[in-house]
């Protein structure tokens, strides 16, 4: 995000950030209105051979290598470490998560089947689907809700009062939920 943050800065022509909202507020980016488009979700996934059913077969020791986003550069990495821990998993397992840099580094260690499982967003899964079929969504109150909203850095322009219109309509919010958000 951190890159993102830079070219908007010193970019004149980024007039929209879509990403977490509470990540946003923690910026210096002059920020004029953010429209909420739904709940991110926190998934794991695996590989074929080893499906996961429910959140206690996250332990399954078939996991020797289990990607987590950098929780200093992802949202998602964060909510790992807070699902982790709030889900009483003992130490010992931590042993076994290996951090990368972002999210899309978990897509790419795993389509290279380069490791055994990994934690990303459900929109990441949902493009993966087909390579990396198994996954479960994690119970969201076990880890900080993930609000993902468009934040507007400008609104000049009728283009951008007419997108920021069509956001908050059911035709917006039938697609944001179909892309992998949740209300």
């Amino acid at each position: 995000m951190e890159q993102i943050f830079f070219y908007a800065e010193n970019n004149s022509k980024i007039n929209i950030l879509i990403g977490d909202e509470n990540f946003f507020r923690q910026t210096d980016l002059n920020i004029l209105k953010y429209i909420y488009m739904g709940r991110g979700k926190l998934v794991f996934v695996t590989l074929d051979d080893n499906p996961v059913k429910n959140e206690k077969d996250i332990l399954n020791n078939k996991f020797r290598i289990i990607l987590v986003p950098d929780p200093k550069n992802s949202i998602y990495g964060k909510a790992a470490f807070e699902f982790i821990s709030n889900s009483g998993f003992p130490h010992d397992f931590t042993k076994r998560l290996f951090i990368v840099k972002t999210v899309p580094q978990v897509s790419a260690y795993l389509t290279a089947k380069q490791a055994d499982a990994g934690f990303m967003n459900y929109s990441t899964w949902l493009n993966l689907k087909n390579k990396v079929r198994n996954s479960i969504i994690l119970n969201p109150e076990k880890y900080f809700k993930i609000s993902i909203s468009a934040a507007f850095l400008k609104n000049d322009s009728e283009e951008l009062s007419l997108f920021a219109s069509f956001l908050e309509t059911s035709a917006a919010k039938k697609i944001i939920t179909a892309k992998g958000l949740f209300p």
